[in-house]
């Protein structure tokens, strides 16, 4: 199956999923016309052995007066031992072409107060555990309204 796309990461695909075999190619791009395109790479091909640590479990984000509380739990599997911090990322679904925002904890943290964010708006909140091999996949809050 080709899937020949670049801008679908785990926050909308799940993957990579383990033992299945992925092929990619890459190319620079500098702009929007084919001559702003260099030529493709060759392909790569392997069979996917994530060694990330999991989802945090029990994710919960609470809206308060312009505040948002996430609480989560430690993550539980094998790869989990390892962790070196948690990312919250901070979606606001009432302004879609904003970037998230990002904020680092370290290992210990389980849980956070998210400030700076705009009443009425509707929020998602994701929690992704970072070890040695990189940022696992989420867990994603409900939507919350901040007041």
């Amino acid at each position: 199956m080709s899937a020949p796309r670049y801008d679908m990461s785990w926050q909308f695909t799940d993957q990579p999923y383990d033992g299945h075999t992925y092929e990619v190619r890459a190319r620079a791009v500098a702009g929007d016309g084919t001559a702003d395109r260099s030529s493709w790479s060759p392909a790569v091909r392997g069979k996917a052995a994530p060694t990330t640590a999991g989802r945090p479990p029990g994710l919960t984000a609470t809206a308060g007066a312009g505040s948002i509380d996430v609480r989560w739990s430690a993550p539980a599997d094998s790869h989990s031992g390892s962790i070196v911090r948690y990312a919250v990322w901070v979606y606001d679904k009432s302004a879609p072409a904003n970037h998230s925002r990002i904020i680092g904890y370290p290992a210990s943290a389980r849980s956070a107060e998210v400030t700076g964010v705009t009443a009425g708006h509707e929020y998602v909140i994701l929690v992704c555990a970072w070890n040695a091999s990189g940022e696992g996949k989420p867990s994603m809050s409900d939507t919350v309204v901040p007041g």
